[in-house]
Parts: C-alpha cells; structure tokens; sequence
C-alpha cells in the first residue's frame, strides 16, 4: 500500500509548502500529492485553490500574480503563526528539494489548469520535470481529460491518472470524447 501525504503533512504543516513535504518526508511517507497552476508570467506554482485568499494573506486568483509578486505573499502564518514566511514554493524547488533527498519518493503532480492557458501548463510542467532524473517517480493527475490528453501527447510513457468527482447518487459521470487517447 501506498500512503500519499495529501498536499503534504497538511494536518499538522501548511499545505503545498516546503515545510509541509519535509516533515511529510521525515515521518516516513512514501508518497506526496501536490497541486499545480500557473502564473501570470507562465510559471509553475506549488498551491491547491484557484485563489490565494484562504493559504495566504492574499488576494486573487493565482493566474493574476507573477511569481515575484507570489513569493511576496505569506503562506504558513494561515495556518498557525509559527509557520509565518513560508512561502509558495515553484514546482523547480519541490522537485529540486526531491532529487536531494536520500530516500526516493512518489509524487502525484496534480494539474489545476482551470482553462487558463491550454497545454501552455503541461509543456511548461514537462519542461520543468525533464531538468531532473525524476520521471519515474512522478504520477500526473488532473480533473481534465484535456490536460491528460495533453500530456500524453507530449510523452506516450508518462504515469496518468483520471480524478473524478461523486455526485449525489454515489456515481460517476464522465464524457469521454471520441478522440480521448488516454
């Protein structure tokens, strides 16, 4: 069995954050989720919601921040003082942070593209991950077929998965276009 940390050791450590994968990491967790978007000047953040208001002491959608502006924002004060400064980590620091470390770990990069900029967050994401010797480690999950269609485009061999959402009657509903190759 595999025990994902869900954006982390997010129960006890601000999600999406640096400090959030290490302590995940010092407990012994095989396997880390994390959720990915794009700025405004195209480049891949570490931060679950659409908008920055309930993680940091912001206001907005990601989409509408460059990275500078983002690193400026705090990011664990949310969640307890004690974690005040941390901040939005890129996805090139996870991962470089990743890399580093003695015991290997999975990773479950989830895609929140939300529209913004089709396939644009894919190429950017494989770009960023290709830079490292980590591609086997790495699960790429989304909402959208499209993305996941996308990157399958981009790499026949990457690790894909589907998420999806129960409605009320407990099931699932899914189109899948004809042309969906994933």
């Amino acid at each position: 069995m595999i025990i994902y940390a869900h954006r982390g050791f997010s129960g006890f450590y601000p999600e999406n954050t640096m400090i959030s994968f290490q302590k995940a990491y010092d407990v012994g967790v095989s396997a880390l989720e994390l959720d990915v978007q794009m700025t405004k000047d195209e480049e891949i953040v570490v931060i679950h919601d659409e908008r920055v208001d309930r993680t940091t002491n912001g206001i907005g959608y990601v989409r509408d921040f460059s990275l500078n502006e983002l690193k400026k924002l705090d990011a664990g004060s949310w969640f307890n003082p004690l974690f005040e400064g941390e901040s939005v980590p890129t996805l090139k620091e996870v991962l470089k942070w990743l890399s580093r470390v003695e015991r290997k770990m999975t990773v479950n990069i989830e895609i929140k593209n939300n529209g913004f900029a089709p396939q644009k967050i894919e190429t950017k994401i494989l770009d960023i991950v290709n830079s490292f010797d980590i591609i086997h480690q790495l699960v790429f999950s989304s909402f959208s077929l499209d993305s996941l269609n996308n990157l399958r485009e981009l790499d026949r061999n990457l690790s894909l998965a589907l998420l999806i959402e129960w409605n009320n009657n407990y099931s699932v509903e899914v189109t899948i276009h004809p042309s969906a190759s994933v």
